[in-house]
């Protein structure tokens, strides 16, 4: 990856390439974009999970959760890890006093297992559309409690329920368990 910035305003450009830094000199480093980039540095085969635990745990404790959930996806990208490689890293996480709460975080944030692409997300809104505005025109507005499941309920229990939407004779009824 490179890296283009202004030099004092002028039209000039500096070419960095991250691959010409050691990841490993910067794991104190306290800039939160240093810590997303740091998978693009050089290490050794054997430091990437190392790596990419110090990335996590670098960006964790700079920035806001919010900002770490955003900004988390991509560490992996471009780390380009897999899953198989993710839970192994999450696994060395939770062994480890100084990363275990983070390991803890990610797991119950649902970045671990089933993380949703874009896609999944966008099917799984829609899903939500779609069940608050059938029953909406069936049975009137939708009431708190009905709101509440919506938002709460599993991908699973949101299939069930749109299954059960057209022919349900009440609200209740869609929404049983």
């Amino acid at each position: 990856m490179r890296l283009c910035y202004p030099v004092l305003n002028r039209a000039e450009y500096q070419l960095i390439r991250l691959f010409d830094f050691h990841a490993r000199d910067y794991y104190d480093n306290s800039n939160p974009v240093v810590k997303i980039l740091m998978p693009r540095m050089n290490y050794e085969p054997e430091e990437r999970s190392e790596v990419i635990r110090q990335a996590y745990l670098g960006l964790y404790r700079l920035v806001a959760p919010m900002l770490f959930d955003k900004y988390v996806d991509f560490i992996d990208v471009y780390a380009e890890v897999q899953e198989e490689e993710r839970e192994e890293i999450y696994r060395r996480m939770a062994d480890r006093e100084e990363t275990a709460m983070l390991a803890q975080y990610i797991k119950d944030k649902g970045f671990q297992e089933g993380r949703k692409t874009g896609r999944q997300e966008g099917r799984l809104e829609g899903r939500y559309d779609l069940l608050e505005k059938i029953p909406t025109s069936r049975f009137g507005p939708l009431p708190d409690w009905a709101r509440r499941r919506l938002v709460s309920a599993s991908s699973e229990q949101l299939d069930q329920w749109a299954e059960r939407v057209l022919e349900a004779e009440s609200l209740q009824a869609v929404l049983a368990d």
